[in-house]
């Protein structure tokens, strides 16, 4: 048995972190600069305290690698993430919210569907 194995925790917990990235049709860098930011802090608090933590606000960084930010726009519509993220958050344990959350139309459809799921809601709370 290798490590890997061997060190599995199937007590532990996954969490999505949910808030808003570029909501309203936003591009500003800056803006959406600080809704990272904001989300990887509460990331790394969330691993701090034991959580396996899935930030979407990094998921989809490496398209930029590969896709003009156009290509992007044409291939992948804001639908497509907001689908995704529903896929991936059903497979979590829990949902925090991010300061935030309830200004942004994506965070709020996954809060209820967290609700509805009967997920681990665990709410905004400075600091995390």
């Amino acid at each position: 048995m290798n490590d890997e194995i061997r060190n599995y925790d199937p007590t532990m917990k996954t969490v999505f972190v949910s808030g808003p990235y570029g909501d309203l049709g936003t591009t500003l860098q800056r803006v959406i600069k600080e809704n990272r930011r904001n989300a990887r802090i509460a990331r790394n608090a969330l691993m701090e305290r034991g959580y396996a933590v899935i930030t979407p606000h990094e998921m989809f960084e490496h398209l930029l690698e590969d896709y003009t930010q156009a290509e992007i726009d044409e291939k992948f519509p804001p639908q497509y993430f907001y689908a995704a993220c529903l896929a991936i958050l059903k497979q979590c344990d829990g949902i925090y919210l991010v300061h935030g959350w309830d200004d942004s139309f994506g965070a709020r459809e996954q809060r209820a569907a967290a609700i509805r799921w009967g997920k681990e809601i665990i709410p905004y709370k400075r600091p995390i």
